[in-house]
């Protein structure tokens, strides 16, 4: 919620009186507040979609288009991200390629670091083979970013078309 603005007055109304302040600084104050409480105020926003979010682990790629990305969305209150995230597994394009490995990458929003080593399982998976749709895998995370692996353990298949619906939390700075 934005700041009311207000200019500062220190006058007696004769203009004799007071400090001749310049309200400037004051509105590049509360810009920035509010700018803040935009993104840190517990409020939910969308994250602009850019495909290097999203990667393979080397040898293998992860390419996703921005048409399977159905949600995601993340709010920060202090040091708390929440993030909800809706990867299409039957739109959009979303694709493995090269040499199968153990797992996939996501970048963390807004620039943010994971605090110490995390791990969550995802809410809910389709589109990867040999795996159980609540439970089948699980996000780990230390730096900028969450790394999706196989709750069984093994590597992703090139024909998986990886899927997933979340909302985790995690502790960043």
């Amino acid at each position: 919620m934005a700041i009311t603005r207000t200019n500062m007055i220190d006058d007696d109304g004769t203009g004799k009186t007071g400090t001749i302040i310049n309200n400037a600084w004051k509105q590049e104050l509360y810009n920035q507040i509010d700018a803040a409480d935009a993104l840190l105020g517990g409020q939910w926003n969308d994250i602009a979609f850019n495909a290097a979010n999203f990667s393979g682990t080397s040898p293998m790629t992860w390419t996703v288009g921005a048409a399977a990305v159905l949600r995601n969305r993340c709010s920060l209150v202090g040091k708390t991200l929440m993030w909800s995230m809706y990867v299409s597994w039957f739109s959009g394009s979303n694709a493995l390629a090269g040499t199968p490995s153990a797992s996939i990458n996501l970048t963390v929003p807004l620039g943010l670091t994971v605090q110490n080593n995390q791990a969550q399982i995802l809410d809910y998976t389709a589109g990867i083979a040999g795996i159980p749709p609540v439970g089948g895998i699980y996000a780990s995370g230390l730096s900028q970013t969450l790394t999706l692996n196989k709750a069984s353990g093994g590597n992703y298949a090139l024909t998986d078309i990886p899927g997933f619906i979340f909302t985790i939390i995690i502790e960043v700075f």
